[in-house]
């Protein structure tokens, strides 16, 4: 059992639910000299994006995370923690590795400690309940999409025995609203409430900004754009999944006043894409070691590679005849650039692209560097964001 949380509820040092609501306080051991612990505090309140209620009279020390760069909280905790954020990781799941390579290579050459993180798997493939309770977190952290998945496992029931609360964040919904809550939330339980307040409303206000305007644009436009969106994380050859209006890339797409040309998410077909021949069409790309023919986005890319990758996508695929090839009209985007902190980049570039006269002014590129430069331990590089440069 992690001796860092005591469960005060008739004395017996196990979690209990009060209706609804647990009470977890702290005491105990620490769980490691290396890593942060448990800092003792007034009691406090707070509701995760699951809707579970619990009182903590502590912040957090060091915690165990699922899905870290994939909606997961890793990116909001090294705003809100800078360069102490390996010492608020007891260890670290197979996701970043495996779908974030780029970036979770920069960040372990940036930051060295990162690579000495014990993997202890991914709840979807590899999970050791073992081996993360022994690393004694003080929290598991995850996306409530990764609910249903812990569940079914007893990953939750597994640490709430050992008195480790189980909390939940929410990106994955692309909604304002929840987005903000979870970055108000982290901040709280890891005790720096006035500089996620302070992320938090400059994320709502990004946000707002764009959302206040499309309804209109739409009514104006007499409808909303055709759009095609596909993550090629295989090769020009293998189509990869493309989202429905409303699923992750395909919803933030929607949500901006596109209109996915699939009514359900999964994977299209060439005859598909040219008899809708889609206004503007979406690659959301990120670095698949194991896919070396994928859509590469992000550090360690060029402008230059973006471009090619699309006219190989386009040449390969003979889509050359789609209107959105011939207009120009084919972006590139990361893909670890939605559903997390970060996506107001993602949604201000989106809707650019969408409606470019309305939204003339923003500088998705440049809030993405100002975002790194003002909030992250990490140093911004590479290519993120990409339209396609037809050859003259």
């Amino acid at each position: 059992m992690n001796t860092n949380i005591i469960i005060a509820i008739i004395a017996v040092a196990a979690i209990a639910g009060v209706g609804g609501a647990y009470v977890i306080m702290s005491g105990g051991d620490s769980s490691s000299a290396e890593k942060a612990q448990n800092v003792a505090c007034e009691p406090y309140s707070v509701t995760d994006l699951a809707g579970q209620e619990y009182t903590f009279d502590h912040t957090f020390g060091a915690v165990a995370v699922q899905w870290s760069i994939s909606g997961g909280p890793f990116i909001t905790m090294a705003a809100l923690l800078g360069d102490k954020l390996p010492d608020y990781l007891v260890g670290i799941d197979t996701t970043p590795s495996a779908y974030r390579s780029d970036s979770w290579n920069e960040f372990c050459k940036q930051m060295p400690a990162l690579k000495d993180l014990v993997c202890y798997g991914d709840c979807d493939n590899d999970w050791d309940t073992t081996k993360a309770l022994t690393l004694k977190p003080n929290a598991l952290i995850a996306s409530k999409d990764m609910k249903t998945t812990i569940e079914s496992k007893n990953i939750d029931k597994d640490f709430k025995d050992a008195g480790i609360p189980v909390i939940y964040i929410d990106f994955h919904s692309q909604d304002v609203t929840k987005s903000a809550a979870s970055i108000r939330l982290l901040g709280k339980i890891f005790g720096v409430s006035e500089r996620a307040e302070q992320l938090a409303t400059m994320y709502e206000t990004k946000c707002n900004a764009v959302y206040s305007q499309i309804d209109a644009l739409i009514t104006a436009n007499g409808g909303r754009i055709s759009v095609y969106n596909e993550t090629p994380m295989y090769s020009p050859a293998q189509f990869g999944k493309s989202r429905a209006n409303n699923q992750m890339m395909g919803q933030l797409l929607y949500n901006c006043g596109g209109n996915n040309i699939n009514e359900t998410s999964g994977n299209l077909d060439s005859a598909k894409v040219l008899s809708s021949d889609p206004e503007k069409i979406f690659f959301f790309g990120s670095y698949w070691p194991d896919n070396p023919d994928s859509f590469r986005v992000g550090f360690g890319v060029t402008d230059a590679d973006i471009n090619a990758s699309i006219e190989k996508y386009f040449t390969d695929r003979d889509w050359k005849s789609l209107q959105s090839y011939t207009s120009g009209e084919v972006y590139g985007m990361g893909m670890c650039l939605t559903r997390d902190v970060y996506d107001f980049c993602s949604l201000e570039y989106i809707a650019k692209a969408l409606w470019p006269t309305a939204f003339s002014s923003l500088d998705p590129v440049k809030d993405l560097q100002d975002f790194y430069k003002d909030w992250m331990p990490f140093d911004y590089s590479g290519a993120w964001y990409h339209k396609l440069e037809l050859a003259a």
